[in-house]
């Protein structure tokens, strides 16, 4: 996990701005402290493209612990972040794109090349047939039906 301090973000701000850090430093620390003093005070704090910031209150109940014993636990507050859609529609693209990448050449055992699978299919081998459905596999060695993984079927 990468932190970020207060002072990475003056930092990157002063830089990006051509801002004194000073000046920054200043501006993001009253930002922040605008936003603890609306959240003291009860009120939450939307702030587009981010999120929401609002305090919650969990009700009291039983808590039981290894022995079987309930323990109360008291009502509490706890501050709980909403992130934005727009946030969220990023965070989900960058994962979908990470997984593409990730499965990319995989099988189910190991990472394969095109061209090992192309070598391997001139040479004649492993079978010419797919393993679970007995189709016959074509010159990169992978089922019409399964595509690159025969030992995952997709039919029955």
């Amino acid at each position: 996990m990468n932190e970020q301090t207060l002072k990475d973000i003056v930092n990157r701000v002063a830089k990006q701005l051509d801002v004194s850090q000073e000046l920054t430093h200043k501006f993001v620390s009253r930002a922040f402290d605008d936003m603890t003093a609306q959240l003291d005070a009860g009120r939450s704090v939307r702030i587009r493209g981010l999120g929401l910031f609002a305090w919650t209150t969990d009700p009291a109940r039983p808590y039981h612990q290894f022995n079987g014993k309930p323990y109360p636990l008291p009502e509490g507050n706890k501050l709980r972040f909403t992130p934005a859609a727009v946030l969220r529609g990023r965070r989900r693209t960058e994962m979908a794109e990470m997984q593409k990448d990730d499965n990319e050449g995989m099988t189910k055992y190991a990472v394969v090349t095109d061209n090992e699978k192309t070598k391997e299919a001139k040479a004649g081998v492993g079978k010419s047939t797919c393993p679970v459905c007995d189709a016959g596999l074509d010159s990169a060695g992978a089922c019409p039906a399964h595509g690159t993984e025969p030992f995952e079927p997709t039919h029955r």
